[in-house]
């Protein structure tokens, strides 16, 4: 599909945490690169999360307990290269200084979990979240993975 120049099929994406205490968002990094920011409300500012590169975000989603789900990747490479990260952001909003920066910040990589998402047939976009599991699907609803919420 040609969606023409200077265009991209990705769509803006933000996420309101079950607390209500952060706020989570696609964002850009030097002007091409996928970046996910956090507002955090106690200290009314935004956080740069991660930077991506020129991987698209697939989805950023929340668990019940606010620690936030990204997934990342490549559509176009065969096979799929896709990523799916938890950021245990509780965990890391505690005693943060107001100039952190994040993903330049060596010290939270123990709060950052990858999950095993290799192996797939194609991209999977879509993240779900039950009252049991988080799967990631196609855009026909088909799960390409699941993981359930209690080995999280």
């Amino acid at each position: 599909e040609n969606i023409g120049p200077g265009s991209c099929y990705q769509f803006a994406q933000l996420r309101i945490s079950p607390s209500g205490q952060y706020v989570a968002f696609q964002d850009i990094s030097g002007g091409v690169d996928s970046k996910v920011s956090l507002y955090v409300l106690s200290y009314d500012k935004a956080y740069g999360l991660g930077v991506y590169g020129t991987s698209n975000i697939f989805g950023i989603e929340f668990l019940p307990d606010d620690r936030l789900l990204v997934s990342n990747g490549f559509k176009d490479t065969q096979p799929p290269e896709q990523n799916l990260t938890i950021l245990n952001i509780p965990e890391m909003v505690k005693g943060l200084p107001a100039d952190a920066e994040w993903y330049t910040n060596q010290k939270f990589d123990s709060y950052i979990k990858n999950l095993d998402i290799t192996g797939l047939d194609h991209v999977y976009e879509f993240l779900v979240i039950t009252d049991s599991d988080v799967q990631i699907k196609d855009a026909q609803g088909k799960i390409g993975r699941s993981f359930s919420l209690s080995s999280l």
